[in-house]
């Protein structure tokens, strides 16, 4: 399953930077996540902290939206083409 996961994340970085080459009127841009601290019910088993996770602790939803929230913004309008990568470092490890 990893190789498909990462051959995945390949293929999106590549669309995203094709459709900010090819569209720059459009911003193009992926927030993508990595181990984020969530609420779980009694029947989802709580997701730890990887051993290589650099940071030492899992990120937090805010800390995603605000992303988001930038991107909109029109603070980003020059941004075209970008993958932010929201995983504490993680980076295809």
């Amino acid at each position: 399953m990893r190789p498909v996961w990462t051959a995945l994340l390949v293929y999106l970085v590549a669309v995203v930077t094709v459709l900010g080459l090819q569209l720059a009127a459009v911003t193009a841009l992926v927030g993508w996540r990595g181990s984020i601290e969530v609420e779980r019910d009694a029947f989802q088993n709580s997701k730890g902290l990887r051993p290589a996770q650099p940071l030492r602790r899992l990120g937090k939803p805010a800390e995603v939206a605000e992303l988001c929230v930038f991107l909109a913004s029109e603070h980003a309008a020059y941004i075209t083409g970008q993958c932010y990568l929201v995983n504490g470092g993680m980076y295809f490890l």
